[in-house]
């Protein structure tokens, strides 16, 4: 609003058209730049120059986490610090939270969303072996649920036999579970913490 001139000792006329600013709402006109004492245009008279400061409330959006009890299997929130709770923020805001998974779990099949918009996980410490997960929900503008989907399946890793001039290796499998392409039983997935058999046999003329 424009400056106004005012008699020594009279009172200001408030501005009839009130501020705005994205994300807050106009809380009044203070004295002081921290908007601890708001000007009173009724009786507050002014007796020297006076600058006006306005103050600004930040909206409030909520965030709902899902609660700890209601993880997928294999998944938590961060034990080395406070879950996560359901509450208000500042609109705007980025919201950062950590989830931990089995170290059995592969984390490319965890999917977690903010608003309908999927979050990427990045190793907590830049650490690529950990199994702490961070996320973060970015310039959240309206109430937002954080949805954390199943894992959909476990760590699998691809076993490969050698192969020799004077033995013959294959895995002990059932029939059809070999993958495609993996002659003469060289090549199986096993799940995390699962286990193969295989036989070796010498040709003839070894042993």
């Amino acid at each position: 609003p424009a400056s106004q001139t005012v008699k020594h000792d009279s009172t200001a006329t408030e501005p009839t058209v009130k501020p705005q600013r994205d994300g807050y709402t106009f809380g009044g006109w203070y004295k002081e730049p921290t908007c601890t004492t708001a000007f009173n245009f009724t009786t507050d008279t002014v007796t020297t120059d006076l600058e006006l400061y306005a103050k600004w409330v930040a909206e409030m959006v909520k965030v709902t986490f899902p609660a700890a009890d209601h993880l997928p299997a294999g998944v938590t929130y961060d034990p080395h610090s406070s879950a996560p709770v359901t509450g208000m923020v500042a609109k705007g805001s980025n919201v950062t939270f950590r989830l931990k998974l089995a170290e059995s779990y592969d984390p490319a099949t965890l999917h977690v969303y903010a608003h309908g918009v999927e979050l990427l996980g990045t190793p907590f410490g830049n650490d690529p072996s950990s199994s702490l997960y961070e996320y973060t929900a970015q310039n959240v503008m309206t109430d937002t649920i954080i949805f954390v989907y199943p894992l959909v399946s476990v760590k699998t890793f691809n076993v490969t036999l050698p192969t020799g001039a004077g033995f013959d290796a294959a895995f002990v499998v059932p029939a059809g579970t070999v993958p495609a392409g993996a002659a003469d039983n060289k090549l199986t997935t096993v799940n995390y913490d699962g286990t193969v058999s295989f036989t070796v046999k010498a040709r003839p003329g070894y042993t």
